[in-house]
């Protein structure tokens, strides 16, 4: 399999994520349900790739300070943002317009990262792109003020 099925399978699996959390966001406290998801990840993680892990596992014993700090930054990204989203649906965020503006603005700030710290290359159709979901999300913000 290549790189484009795992992209679809992740917006199957994020979407269907995100939904999960603006249905959990009037039940469940942000931080409890956040806490529960990301325990509950790792198990998932756990069972379903318990083969890929242990035959990686001699990786794990040769990963540095500097690594091992990436890793808990990246996890705790993970966590905090998970809170923060609910947040948004529980204070009245509305699933069709808090959710495009999220994934959009990580597209434009994707492109700002690649480019300046990853020296991925930038050309006129990424420049175009970026600029339209910046219209799009200027359009969808717009939206979610008037309703």
């Amino acid at each position: 399999m290549n790189w484009k099925f795992y992209c679809f399978f992740t917006i199957v699996l994020y979407t269907l994520h995100d939904f999960l959390l603006k249905y959990l966001s009037k039940q469940i406290p942000p931080a409890i349900a956040s806490l529960a998801v990301n325990l509950f990840a790792a198990m998932g993680i756990l069972l379903f790739m318990w083969k890929p892990i242990c035959l990686q596992s001699k990786n794990l014993l040769n990963l540095s300070i500097n690594q091992l700090g990436l890793l808990f930054l990246t996890g705790s990204c993970l966590g905090i943002a998970t809170v923060s989203f609910m947040k948004v649906f529980e204070l009245g965020g509305e699933f069709s317009v808090a959710v495009p503006i999220v994934y959009t603005s990580i597209i434009v700030l994707s492109l700002i990262l690649g480019t300046f710290f990853l020296r991925e290359e930038i050309n006129w159709q990424k420049l175009t792109g970026v600029l339209l979901s910046a219209i799009g999300i200027f359009l969808i913000f717009k939206t979610g003020q008037t309703s």
